[in-house]
């Protein structure tokens, strides 16, 4: 019966404690993360000569200033 619904429904409807639905999340994490494992840390001749720090654009820097602005303003509302 839960097969068609899905993991959520049968947690919500009361037919799994957290930890087999926690369980079943890190499996298929798990999973995943090993299927994408060979792709993640690929290193090329080009990498190799490449720095292993650049420094942002100015761009990029006020983007993150106005995020970190934001979820500081966010957390304040929220306490």
């Amino acid at each position: 019966m839960y097969r068609r619904r899905g993991l959520v429904s049968a947690k919500a409807s009361g037919a799994l404690t957290p930890l087999p639905s926690v369980l079943t999340i890190v499996a298929v994490l798990l999973v995943l993360l090993a299927l994408a494992a060979g792709q993640l840390l690929t290193v090329t001749d080009e990498d190799q000569r490449a720095p292993l720090f650049v420094r942002p654009h100015r761009r990029v820097l006020a983007i993150s200033l106005l995020c970190f602005i934001l979820f500081l303003t966010e957390g304040a509302m929220l306490d």
